[in-house]
């Protein structure tokens, strides 16, 4: 009897086995290429830069890609190995970015016959920080999207430093005031990003992107329009 009592706690701990909770596997994402702006207006004759980002399957941005960009109507829109769109010919194009494997998803680009029908062209700027503790670096681009209402959007290797309620805003001078317009929370603190505007922004309303901490009324970065 003094067996069979000391063969019963054996038996249910065998009976315990593998019956633990396995937590599933954290599903992996997948590798993507995001291309800026999303679509594109220009005249015959205008060229525009575009920015592809790789993005790997944890989320991580990968620098040092080399892309290769197609047109599906290199008449109408050429592409350069870096990126630069260039209107040849009045009509419609798609164009998208691929490395490897992986593509992007196409943007549509609309070429006119002259400027006259066009919104204007792209103003662009590079960031500069306020200082040490406040980093700000990238590419600033204001151009039209395919409805004439304007886009503005970073670049790649667009970083600041993080900070609480950093916001977007427009401005004719290097600081926030009277006039400023408020575009939004920033996305995020660094790579591409874009911003649609309201279609009464014209190009030339303002000169500055101004990266600004609201709470506490400070400028973490600048990039003046040219």
């Amino acid at each position: 009897m003094r067996n069979v009592w000391l063969i019963w706690p054996a038996l249910l701990l065998a009976g315990c086995v593998g019956t633990d909770y396995i937590a599933d596997a954290p599903a992996q994402g997948v590798s993507r290429i995001d291309v800026q702006p999303t679509s594109v207006a220009v005249a015959v004759g205008q060229i525009v830069g575009l920015q592809a980002v790789f993005i790997d399957e944890a989320g991580q941005v990968v620098a040092d890609i080399d892309f290769t960009w197609t047109s599906s109507n290199p008449a109408v829109a050429g592409i350069s190995e870096a990126g630069v769109l260039s209107g040849l010919g009045e009509g419609q194009a798609y164009v998208f970015a691929s490395t490897a494997d992986v593509v992007s998803d196409s943007i549509l680009v609309g070429v006119v016959a002259d400027a006259e029908n066009q919104v204007a062209a792209t103003r662009a700027g590079a960031f500069v920080g306020r200082d040490d503790n406040h980093e700000n670096r990238g590419t600033a681009l204001l151009q039209p999207g395919m409805d004439g209402a304007l886009v503005l959007s970073f670049s790649d290797d667009f970083y600041v430093t993080a900070g609480p309620g950093l916001e977007i805003f427009l401005a004719t001078q290097d600081a926030v005031g009277p006039g400023s317009l408020g575009i939004g929370p920033l996305q995020s603190d660094r790579g591409a990003q874009a911003y649609p505007l309201s279609g009464s922004v014209r190009l030339t309303d303002y000169n500055w992107v101004l990266i600004h901490c609201v709470p506490f009324n400070i400028t973490f970065g600048k990039a003046r329009l040219q």
